[in-house]
């Protein structure tokens, strides 16, 4: 082989590398882009199914504060009734055995309501806290989609150095005769 051959051989081998390379990087970024485009798509899927669901169970939420909102009245117009019937035992003081019955029922009533009114806070306390672990979970998984779609730009920007189909071809014909060729040296059918 004289040295002519050989610096054919080497920058031949050199560009067929190159060109393998690229290929090969193009082929990476591509899938890299298509894995980001579909990740993209999962999670702006996925966030609008949790805003969805999230809706519904602030609408189920709020349906039930209606609900009971009534038994909030009902405690408000019990408590004045108890009152008035505070008043109306402590003027009437002719039949002393009633007056203390009243007194009883009174007394019970009264703790009832007291009972009624903490529930009803506890209530509400749980369902705003509930709205409210709701609401963080949601900015969460908003926070996540704004990441995956900002890295999903990041990547589409990425620069393929894409070569020519027909220079891609040229390449491949180049390798394959350059393997024949070498093939044949070492079976000594080429000198």
């Amino acid at each position: 082989m004289t040295l002519k051959q050989g610096l054919l051989i080497f920058g031949l081998g050199a560009v067929a590398g190159i060109a393998a390379t690229c290929w090969g990087t193009n082929r990476q970024i591509a899938a890299v882009k298509q894995a980001a485009a579909d990740s993209t798509k999962v999670a702006v899927a996925r966030d609008s199914a949790v805003t969805r669901y999230a809706d519904s169970l602030k609408d189920q939420v709020d349906s039930l504060q209606k609900a009971k909102r009534p038994v909030t009245i009902r405690i408000s117009h019990d408590s004045a009734e108890a009152a008035k019937a505070d008043s109306a035992l402590a003027v009437a003081k002719t039949k002393d055995d009633s007056i203390l019955a009243y007194r009883t029922e009174n007394v019970s009533l009264k703790l009832e309501i007291v009972g009624l009114r903490a529930n009803a806070v506890t209530d509400s306390l749980s369902l705003f806290d509930a709205m409210a672990r709701g609401n963080a979970l949601q900015d969460s998984l908003r926070a996540q989609t704004r990441t995956i779609v900002g890295l999903n730009s990041q990547i589409q920007q990425l620069n393929q150095h894409a070569l020519p189909g027909w220079a891609r071809t040229g390449f491949e014909v180049l390798r394959t005769g350059l393997a024949v060729w070498k093939g044949g040296e070492v079976l000594g059918l080429i000198k």
